[in-house]
């Protein structure tokens, strides 16, 4: 096929930007044959379940990942807590001591 001027591909002819004229491909496109609905219902399907069984596969091994990332933080947590939990102590033993040296000065 024989055009000139700038032309632009599209999927089943030339367009030609400038006038807006479409010129037929030299040959033919080759046809797709479509799958039918059915196929297409256990192609997903199968897949769904492959999906569904890599997932199961995957599932064990994960918990126990995000289980030993989870049980890290509550230690963490529970190590500040005893870390508080201490200068509360000790600033309660220093109050309580500094009152007791006040009543004895007095």
């Amino acid at each position: 096929v024989k055009a000139t001027g700038n032309i632009k591909w599209t999927s089943d002819f030339w367009l030609e930007t400038s006038r807006g004229w479409k010129i037929c491909k030299s040959k033919k496109p080759p046809l797709k044959i479509l799958e039918s609905a059915e196929a297409k219902r256990v192609r997903l399907l199968k897949a769904a379940r492959a999906r569904a069984r890599r997932r199961a596969a995957i599932k064990p091994a994960r918990r126990a990942r995000i289980l030993a990332a989870k049980k890290r933080k509550w230690e963490a947590a529970r190590a500040r807590a005893r870390r508080r939990a201490a200068i509360k102590r000790a600033r309660r033993a220093r109050i309580l001591a500094e009152k007791e040296r006040k009543r004895k000065l007095a």
